[in-house]
Formats: C-alpha cells, structure tokens, sequence
C-alpha cells in the first residue's frame, strides 16, 4: 500500500527511526515502525481491519477516517489517500479498493 503524509514534519518522523525516538521515545516509536510496515506491506487496507488496535470510531464512517491505537492514549490518525475515494452503495469508504491512505497526525489522549 501507498503511503502520504500530512506534512513534512509527520513524514520526518514515520520514516527516520531516530526522530520517532527522539520525540515519542523507544515503546511508541517501535509500535509506529510495525504499524507503518504492516501498512506498507498490505494489498489494500481492509485486511488491516482484523488486528489489534484497530479502530474506526474515531469519525463518522462516511468522512472515511481512521484511527489506529499505537500504544495506551496514541493514536495515529489516517484517512483514504485516493484523490476520489472508492464507496460502498452505502457511501461509506470501500477499504478493500484502498490501497493508498495518508497519514494525517500522532494523537495524544492523555
């Protein structure tokens, strides 16, 4: 799967290892390296739906967003990349025809 991200500063940290260390520490930034390769290595996302931490509450299902539980209150929070996303009839997002998303932020609920 395609990856975007947000800004600069959000890519900075998802693909250099250090900066995530330097600025969640090693627990988190080790959840965010896994996550971004299970991401990375998906077909299309709707597998991704089955593991832990997985949730879409996060939104209405229609606005197509998605959060992600990194570890206790983080989240990481992304939405369907495609310039025109796939719906269901429905008109919520067809996440098995997703195959690029970008990533919007890291949350912190604590």
């Amino acid at each position: 799967m395609e990856l975007r991200f947000e800004d600069e500063e959000l890519r900075e940290l998802c693909i250099h290892e250090h900066r995530a260390q330097d600025h969640f520490g090693t627990a988190l930034s080790n959840k965010l390296k896994r996550w971004l390769a299970d991401l990375s290595a998906a077909t299309d996302f709707s597998d991704l739906f089955e593991l832990p931490g997985m949730s879409k509450a996060l939104d209405n299902e229609t606005n197509g967003r998605i959060e992600i539980t990194l570890m206790n209150q983080n989240k990481l929070v992304l939405v369907c990349g495609h310039a025109t996303p796939p719906k269901n009839a429905d008109g919520t997002t067809n996440w098995s025809k997703v195959h690029r998303v970008k990533l919007l932020r890291i949350e912190s609920h604590g």
